[in-house]
C-alpha cells in the first residue's frame, strides 16, 4: 500500500488520487459505514496500482548491472515501507499497553512479530483468522497482511524481470515479459478460484491467490503504445465505465461473497483501465481523479492505511457493539491527522533524503534498528505483563 509513485517526469496525479478513492473505499468499509460494505475492494485496486508502480519503475530504471538495479530498488523499498510500518507497529504496541495493561487483544504479541516480517498474511492463515465473521472483534493488527502480500510478490518478481530485461532484442524482451506476467496472471487467478471455493482463508491472504492482481497491474504497465486510448474522448468513455464497474463491484461484494475468486476481475480490471487510461494523455476525467483533495489522500494513503485500523478497532474493545457514526467520523479524522504527520514529518524526510539515498548501509542499518525496535519492545511488554 505505499504511494511510492512513478518518478521524474512520468509522476501522474491520477494515480495518486486513484490511491485515495481505494484507502477511502477501505476505511469506510471498516468504520462500517452505510453503502460500503464492499469497500474492501480498495485492497485489490490497491494491488494492481503497486503492481503497475512497480514495474514502470523497474523497466524505467534498468540502468547498470542487475545487482545495481536490485539495491537501488531495494533500497527505496525499505526507504519507504520500514519507517512508517514500524512507527506504527510501536504506537499500537505502547498505546495497548496503556490502554489494555493485562488483557492485551488476544494474540496482538504473536501478530506483532509477524506483521513485523511482512508475514502478517501467513500468521492469518496459520490462525485460520477470518475478520469477516460478524460479531468477532478483528485483530488489531489484522491490515498488515496486504503489506506481506506486496513484500512477498516483491521478493523474486524484480529479479525475474530485470533477468528477462537483459535480452538486447527490443520486441523479444517484451515478448519474455509477456509471457513472463500472462503466467502469473493465469496460473494464479487459477489457483484463486480453487481456494476461493474451497478454502476462503487462504484465498484470501495468499501471496499466491493474489499475485495475479500485482501481475495485472504489471502487465498494464507494459502495454503497447496502440492499446493506450490517444483521444480524450476514449479515454474518458473508459474512466466512466471503469468507475461505473467498480462502483457495481463494491455494491455487490460483501463479505459473504466467495472471495477473490471471479469476482475480483469486477474491481482488477477497471482498475487496471483507469491507469491505462491515464497513460498517455490528459482527458477530463483523468485529471479530475488527480484533483485535490483525492490527491492529498492519495498522498498519505500509505500512513493512513496503516493508522485507520487501530482507531477504528481498538475502541471496539471498550464499546458496545452500536458504535455511532459521529464516533466513527471521530476516529477517521484521527487516523487522517496522525497519517498526516507521519507522511509530511517523518516518511518523506527520510525517503527523500539525498545522503540515505546514496549511502547504502544507512538504509541497511535503518532496517535493522526497526526490526530490533520492535522485537524489543515485545520483549519488554512479555516480561512486564508475565506473558
Amino acid at each position: 500500500m505505499d504511494n511510492q509513485a512513478v518518478v521524474g517526469t512520468n509522476f501522474r496525479p491520477d494515480i495518486q488520487g486513484l490511491r485515495g478513492v481505494a484507502v477511502a473505499l477501505v476505511i469506510l468499509c471498516h468504520a462500517s459505514i452505510s453503502g460500503f460494505t464492499g469497500g474492501f475492494i480498495g485492497v485489490d485496486m490497491f494491488f494492481v496500482i503497486s503492481g503497475f508502480v512497480i514495474t514502470q519503475t523497474l523497466v524505467n530504471h534498468r540502468v547498470g548491472s542487475i545487482g545495481s538495479q536490485l539495491r537501488y530498488f531495494y533500497q527505496r523499498r525499505i526507504l519507504r515501507i520500514i519507517p512508517a510500518a514500524t512507527s506504527v507497529l510501536l504506537v499500537t504496541l505502547i498505546a495497548s499497553y496503556f490502554l489494555f495493561h493485562k488483557q492485551l487483544p488476544s494474540n496482538l504479541l504473536n501478530n506483532t512479530q509477524w506483521a513485523t516480517l511482512f508475514s502478517g498474511n501467513f500468521y492469518l492463515i496459520h490462525i485460520s483468522a477470518d475478520y469477516f465473521i460478524q460479531g468477532l472483534k478483528p485483530a488489531v493488527l489484522t491490515h498488515y497482511w496486504s503489506l506481506g502480500v506486496e513484500e512477498q510478490f516483491y521478493v523474486a518478481f524484480p529479479l525475474a524481470l530485470l533477468a528477462l530485461g537483459l535480452v538486447k532484442n527490443d520486441r523479444a524482451r517484451k515478448i519474455l515479459w509477456w509471457s513472463f506476467l500472462l503466467a502469473i496472471v493465469i496460473g494464479s487467478f487459477i489457483y484463486s478460484l480453487h481456494q476461493s471455493w474451497i478454502n476462503p482463508v487462504v484465498a484470501y491472504y495468499s501471496p499466491f491467490t493474489r499475485a495475479w492482481e500485482l501481475g495485472f497491474g504489471a502487465l498494464v504497465a507494459l502495454a503497447p503504445r496502440f492499446m493506450k486510448p490517444v483521444i480524450p474522448f476514449f479515454s474518458d468513455a473508459l474512466v466512466l465505465v471503469s468507475v461505473g464497474v467498480l462502483i457495481k463491484a463494491m455494491l455487490i461484494t460483501n463479505p459473504a461473497s466467495i472471495y477473490p475468486g471471479s469476482l475480483a476481475w469486477l474491481v482488477v480490471a477497471p482498475t487496471g483501465a483507469i491507469l491505462l487510461a491515464g497513460a498517455s494523455n490528459r482527458s477530463v476525467a483523468v485529471r479530475m481523479i488527480g484533483l485535490q483533495p483525492l490527491r492529498f489522500i492519495g498522498d498519505i494513503s500509505y500512513s493512513l492505511y496503516l493508522y485507520h485500523y487501530i482507531w477504528l478497532v481498538i475502541p471496539e474493545y471498550f464499546r458496545r457493539p452500536q458504535i455511532s457514526t459521529q464516533a466513527r467520523l471521530v476516529e477517521i479524522m484521527g487516523a487522517v491527522i496522525c497519517a498526516t504527520v507521519s507522511t509530511y514529518l517523518f516518511e518523506n524526510p527520510i525517503r527523500r533524503s539525498a545522503r540515505l539515498k546514496s549511502d547504502g548501509w544507512s538504509t541497511v542499518l535503518i532496517l535493522l534498528i526497526s526490526l530490533s525496535a520492535v522485537f524489543v519492545t515485545i520483549l519488554a511488554l512479555r516480561y512486564a505483563l508475565h506473558l
